[in-house]
């Protein structure tokens, strides 16, 4: 009798195979967004949340943030970037991640033009994620509601405090969560 081994690509070997991912936000969860609180329509109702993001390239990097997604990037899981930043300030976005050598797969971020707040918009990447094969381990996340959210639909939450001046993040944009 003759045994035929087929090699399994490692994409579909686990634990750590592409297929299960960890997903993070990026303001106050891996970038320090203190530096253009300034700026947050919340602070100053002159302001949108564009111009607010559009000011992401200053941000300080939150270093233990970045170190755990690159810890599960070496150990071969997806990583998985879903952040309510317009799509207007993807290159800023792209720039920073680069610059501070954040690891991932992939970044969703949310339609210029739309209102789509923080749970709807990162609960239905979860929801689609699902319906693609991909198991979502994890979630990186500031907002205390948005983690509720996320976790509700079964992922858990590993909820990063950045520290804002006066205990409480800046409520957050054009519907229950923005930038």
């Amino acid at each position: 009798m003759t045994v035929t081994y087929v090699r399994v690509p490692r994409l579909l070997e686990s634990p750590g195979s592409r297929l299960e991912v960890v997903c993070s936000d990026i303001d106050s969860t891996l970038a320090d967004t203190r530096q253009r609180r300034f700026a947050c329509p919340t602070v100053d109702n002159t302001r949108t949340w564009q111009e607010y993001a559009m000011l992401c390239s200053a941000d300080a990097p939150i270093p233990g943030s970045i170190r755990l997604l690159r810890m599960f990037h070496a150990a071969g899981y997806g990583i998985h970037l879903i952040t309510n930043r317009p799509e207007c300030a993807r290159r800023l976005t792209v720039g920073w991640l680069s610059k501070h050598g954040v690891p991932y797969d992939e970044l969703r971020m949310r339609p210029t033009d739309t209102a789509l707040g923080g749970d709807d918009f990162k609960t239905g990447y979860i929801m689609t994620l699902r319906m693609l094969g991909f198991d979502p381990l994890l979630f990186l996340e500031d907002w205390p509601a948005t983690a509720a959210a996320i976790e509700a639909e079964g992922v858990p939450v590993l909820c990063v405090n950045p520290r804002y001046a006066d205990g409480h993040p800046p409520a957050k944009g054009p519907s229950k969560g923005a930038a």
